[in-house]
């Protein structure tokens, strides 16, 4: 499983964080929960988004999630995307 967070604004994109559990050699169990906590100064006003993007592999014997892989040589592997827009005023 890999986890990307990225803040974006009208200038920049940065990441926050990336945790790769394949890397770590741990498996999240159905059920299983995963938290992480990011911090970010706000330098800029203006439409800000907060992009989550997760990928992970479905079990072996899981049907493939249609339209769900980027990877056309892995349709096990799903990857899902979050985006929280939020503006930043004075």
């Amino acid at each position: 499983m890999q986890v990307k967070v990225e803040m974006q604004t009208i200038t920049a994109k940065v990441t926050l964080a990336e945790i790769d559990e394949s890397k770590a050699r741990q498996t999240l169990r159905a059920g299983d929960t995963l938290e992480s906590l990011v911090h970010h100064e706000i330098k800029e006003l203006g439409q800000h988004v907060l992009g989550c993007t997760v990928t992970y592999r479905l079990p072996p014997n899981a049907r493939p999630i249609p339209g769900a892989t980027e990877d056309p040589n892995d349709p096990l592997a799903v990857t899902f995307r979050k985006f929280y827009k939020f503006m930043v005023r004075l």
